[in-house]
């Protein structure tokens, strides 16, 4: 019953797909709106067939009793990993090895609870200023413990950030109308999707929709195609657009250091639905290549860790110690560097800098518009999210090394660097010490590392 319900997703987007890019003045005629809805209605009515099948296919292995149904999408909805098959076959082939025995159900269920690795929780009280806090106080910290993660910038003037946001909107506006003929504008193939989809790791964590990662890895030629006919359609090709259900988010956590009943102590995880977490991937196939080719010498980008701007540091410690000379190394590093990235400057960024057009620029942005995390701690709370980037998803690694590259260009027109004796250049010159009278202090730029680090040297020529 559910093949036909698939193979008619599968066709309709692919019809929308055909006609979207045979037809180019479909898109533009319909405009985003319509667009976006047609897109929300093929992605819900594909998360609806998914619920149905995992129903059918994991609550009765994993023998859950009187599970809730699940095919109306529920964002407070919530699910773990002993409701999978993989727990359930390990209790059956223990029951099964020791059904001859004459040990007790009871010592098998122990054996069972063995299998399973200890994961630290937090309570359902946590502590706050005047003692221990009541549940409804404690679902609250968490959802306020997530906008502040997530706050994006810091101590900027509210005239720029308005500037920025009617800079953002523009750029959006002519994205939308130069779909195809951007950089990265190709139409999504089905060999990337399962590029992308190979390349994920098995992970316990359940994303708001309730569809697990195998559902996707299991390579039902059915439902591959109906994922590919939908990321492609949702592609920088075509529609450029990404649909509302997903941008849900489901916030996890998990245990740092300290004490456990205090907020502290946790750190907030980012469980993406699958689909999203696929369109991202896909856009980062395309985007990556861009981002890298347009960083400045000594930014990692993530290709690399910070072996560079060490050795570099190693070099000029050298100089200076041939020379009997002192060095200060002052290092700096950027404090919630991916919370408190601001999305707009970071997609402003990735136009300015790589050149990204079109439906490329267009999604980038519409993706980094919103984000929807469900709290479930203690409670269930919907906070949306417009700040940051999210650890979770597949944009971070890819966009934040252009955050520190803008401070490194900017430092290098401001004259900044890093040169040796004798190869000073002409711009510096007038800073360098003739060896008498009093010295002068030559400023000295590092950038670049794994983590965003970037060290502002001063050689002090004494």
């Amino acid at each position: 019953h559910v093949a036909p319900v698939l193979d008619g997703i599968a066709a309709t987007a692919h019809a929308c797909q055909d006609a979207a890019t045979q037809v180019a003045s479909l898109s533009r005629r319909l405009g985003v709106e319509c667009c976006l809805w047609l897109l929300d209605c093929l992605a819900w009515l594909q998360c609806f067939v998914g619920n149905v099948v995992r129903e059918g296919w994991v609550m009765p292995v994993a023998g859950v009793a009187g599970a809730q149904s699940a095919a109306t999408f529920s964002p407070c909805a919530t699910a773990t990993c002993d409701d999978l098959p993989s727990a359930a076959h390990a209790r059956k082939s223990l029951e099964y090895e020791m059904g001859r025995s004459v040990l007790p159900l009871s010592t098998i269920q122990r054996c069972h609870r063995f299998l399973r690795k200890p994961v630290v929780r937090p309570p359902g009280r946590m502590d706050g200023l005047g003692g221990v806090l009541d549940a409804a106080s404690t679902h609250r910290g968490w959802c306020d413990k997530l906008r502040e993660q997530c706050k994006g910038p810091v101590q900027v003037d509210t005239g720029v950030i308005q500037a920025k946001v009617h800079q953002i909107h523009s750029a959006m506006g002519r994205a939308w109308r130069q779909r195809g003929q951007g950089q990265i504008d190709v139409e999504v193939c089905e060999p990337i999707v399962r590029a992308v989809v190979g390349d994920w790791k098995s992970s316990r964590a359940m994303p708001p929709d309730l569809l697990p990662r195998a559902a996707y890895q299991c390579e039902d030629p059915r439902w591959l195609t109906v994922v590919w006919r939908l990321v492609q359609l949702a592609g920088p090709s075509c529609f450029a657009l990404r649909p509302a259900i997903w941008r849900w988010v489901a916030i996890g956590v998990t245990f740092k250091s300290g004490a456990v009943s205090t907020y502290e102590a946790w750190r907030l995880l980012f469980v993406r639905g699958q689909m999203g977490l696929l369109q991202e991937g896909i856009l980062c196939v395309l985007l990556r290549p861009l981002v890298r080719g347009y960083l400045e010498d000594g930014q990692s980008g993530y290709i690399r860790s910070t072996d560079d701007p060490l050795l570099v540091l190693t070099e000029v410690a050298q100089m200076a110690k041939a020379r009997s000379r002192q060095i200060l190394a002052a290092m700096g590093d950027f404090k919630k560097a991916f919370p408190y990235t601001w999305r707009e400057d970071v997609a402003m960024l990735s136009s300015t800098g790589p050149k990204l057009r079109g439906g490329g620029f267009h999604l980038l942005g519409h993706i980094l518009a919103l984000d929807v995390g469900v709290v479930t701690m203690s409670g269930c709370s919907v906070v949306p999210i417009r700040q940051g980037l999210p650890e979770g998803g597949s944009l971070g690694p890819v966009l934040y090394p252009l955050v520190p590259n803008s401070l490194a260009i900017s430092l290098k027109e401001a004259g900044c660097g890093v040169a040796v004796d004798p190869d000073i250049p002409s711009l510096w010159a007038e800073v360098a010490w003739s060896g008498a009278g009093t010295p002068t202090l030559m400023r000295f730029r590092i950038s670049g590392a794994a983590s965003g680090t970037l060290a502002t040297f001063l050689m002090g020529m004494l």
